[in-house]
């Protein structure tokens, strides 16, 4: 639908001065007209942004036997992204502003799925998954993508089920997606980009309950989420503040053509951006009830993530990204009559993360040929080289947490 966009900066703050507060009713006058997006630049305009998913799916599905089932699916999808007044026709190859027009990504796909049952208390199934996108609306839009799922179920006897699961979704784009703009000369492309980002996730899980009195469930997981694409930064080293550097083959790697795009102060290096953010998790529960009138739980959840990724701020850390967070548990439930039940709970909260952390190498110049150095060899704050007491820090902290309650029925 439309919107209304408006925009006014003041030239002047001096009758503001002093007097910053939600209440001030001084003069508001129009500024310098500002190029930005859309062309709202001062001036009311109106806008419009608006999607569209249609997908169709064509399914054969055959069973070779009575244990397993196989299936075939085709898939096509449109996805239609439009944007600005008109917003149904094609984005003109010579941009304007504001832009209007129309993205179209089409989407063609091709699912394989199977599931066998290996005797009356085993299921397995699985399915593959292979996709192609035509266009991209970002650079980090997925182009390919492959997923890949297998799940299992085994129940030994009526009073324990066993499971696991594994799923792998890959995604890839290393496709320039302003071709036309690149040929034409009115944009350049520093490439390939070369994105790739994948989510494995991996879990075993059992529950046992031989008999009304006794409980036990636990599961373990894995999962590891990346994603990297290659870039251009700019690095904003001094003498007294170090900027991250990347290193390929031994010095540093500048992107081209960077002092033809309007500035010779500031480097842009070349690297590859990217987060890794391996986790394990688990939990475990112990449920006894000696009686109909007395129910206890014991347990016990970890979180812990080993990760890394490039940093584009000498002073950044990987805050959360190293860290365990665990949260032991008791909780204790008495019927002392048909109406009345007391109850107590214990909860521990415990949080830390790792040790210094940041970028690895560093530069205090912005030159071409930049000496490149590990960042905790400078005396300069970085994230690896100030002191445990600083901005950058570990995080740490704990909680005990004791509940008592009482439930009545009226």
């Amino acid at each position: 639908m439309p919107i209304a966009s408006t925009l006014a900066t003041p030239n002047d703050t001096k009758n503001s001065t002093g007097n910053m507060t939600i209440n001030y009713s001084g003069p508001l006058t129009s500024g310098h007209a500002q190029a930005l997006p859309h062309g709202i630049n001062g001036f009311l305009t109106y806008n419009f942004f608006g999607q569209m998913f249609l997908t169709n799916n064509l399914t054969a599905s055959w069973e070779p036997s009575p244990r397993t089932t196989l299936s075939l699916t085709y898939r096509y999808g449109t996805h239609d992204i439009t944007q600005g007044v008109p917003h149904n026709v094609p984005i003109p190859a010579a941009l304007a502003d504001p832009v209007n027009g129309l993205v179209t990504i089409n989407e063609n796909a091709g699912i394989l799925g199977a599931a066998y049952r290996v005797t009356n208390n085993w299921n397995v199934n699985g399915s593959v998954e292979i996709g192609y996108f035509d266009n991209a609306f970002t650079s980090v839009g997925a182009r390919q993508f492959k997923q890949y799922k297998i799940r299992s179920a085994y129940k030994p006897r009526p009073w324990a089920t066993i499971t696991a699961a594994f799923n792998d979704r890959e995604r890839h784009n290393n496709t320039s997606n302003n071709l036309d703009a690149v040929a034409a000369g009115e944009a350049e492309y520093y490439g390939p980009i070369n994105h790739i980002d994948y989510t494995r996730i991996a879990t075993v899980g059992a529950m046992l309950a031989p008999n009304e009195k006794f409980g036990l469930d636990f599961s373990y997981g894995y999962t590891d989420v990346y994603t990297a694409t290659n870039i251009c930064y700019t690095t904003g080293a001094s003498s007294t503040l170090p900027g991250a550097a990347a290193l390929f083959n031994g010095k540093a790697t500048v992107c081209p053509g960077v002092f033809a795009r309007g500035t010779n102060t500031l480097v842009d290096f070349f690297a590859r951006d990217y987060v890794n953010a391996p986790t394990q998790y688990g939990t475990v529960a112990v449920n006894v009830s000696p009686n109909r009138k007395v129910q206890t739980n014991l347990g016990y959840r970890v979180s812990a993530v080993n990760g890394d990724r490039f940093f584009n701020d000498a002073r950044d850390v990987a805050g959360s990204l190293v860290s365990t967070y665990q949260s032991p548990f008791a909780n204790v439930s008495w019927k002392v009559s048909p109406k009345m039940t007391w109850k107590g709970e214990y909860n521990y909260y415990g949080y830390g993360e790792g040790g210094p952390s940041g970028a690895q190498y560093c530069s205090t110049t912005v030159s071409a040929t930049a000496t490149v150095a590990p960042c905790a060899s400078f005396a300069q704050p970085t994230g690896r080289s100030i002191a445990s007491s600083g901005l950058t820090a570990p995080r740490n902290f704990h909680a005990n947490n004791v509940t008592l309650g009482v439930h009545y029925e009226f």
